[in-house]
């Protein structure tokens, strides 16, 4: 063994690795028309708000033509799902933005905006209002002044054509390619009978 290998402190049992990066999650909701709500699109990890959204127009804003992006830090979310805790902190009184998700699955949906002092008794008011528990799997509230969004005539789908990263658009162009390749099939088969024909 080499020297330099005995200089190395020899660990036993389980590494201790402290957390890396500074990264928070965000979850993304896309709004596709205007008035219409947004909608879940998924999560994502960054640094602050600003770096959120820019990351969410790259990946999410390209997956679909929208108009707007909400980024929203998942510390501030509060549900009645056990993985978001409702805090019953008492505070002023402001805005918080609800999140309605329909069944076990779906993604969850903007609904309306309510004033509450803290995220339990927001919560407490988003029961009231969505008041058959039958017609709605979780709710979600979120304070309004955390959400970081888009603004009205902001870059998010690209200006050039894209939308070969669509369903509709990469099927448009299958097709035609697959029209394309069976005209040119069928030139080629009328080419062989006429020959046939010919001779």
């Amino acid at each position: 063994m080499s020297r330099l290998r005995e200089e190395v402190e020899v660990v036993s049992g389980d590494l201790e690795t402290p957390p890396e990066g500074d990264l928070a999650p965000y979850v993304i909701f896309t709004q596709l028309k205007p008035g219409q709500p947004f909608l879940y699109a998924g999560y994502l990890d960054a640094a602050d708000d600003d770096m959120a959204l820019i990351f969410a127009r790259e990946r999410y804003g390209q997956d679909q033509e929208c108009i707007g992006i909400w980024a929203i830090p998942v510390e501030t979310v509060a549900g009645t799902d056990s993985i978001h805790p409702a805090s019953h902190d008492v505070g002023g009184m402001q805005a918080y933005q609800v999140f309605v998700q329909a069944r076990r699955g779906a993604g969850h949906v903007s609904a309306e905006t309510l004033e509450a002092r803290s995220p339990a008794e927001a919560i407490e008011k988003a029961k009231e209002i969505h008041r058959d528990p039958k017609k709605y799997y979780t709710l979600w509230v979120v304070p309004q002044r955390t959400i970081a969004a888009t603004s009205t005539g902001d870059l998010i789908w690209r200006f050039s054509d894209q939308s070969y990263r669509l369903a509709r658009g990469y099927s448009k162009e299958v097709r035609e390619k697959w029209t394309r390749f069976r005209d040119e099939s069928d030139l080629r088969e009328y080419e062989k009978e006429d020959l046939k024909e010919s001779f």
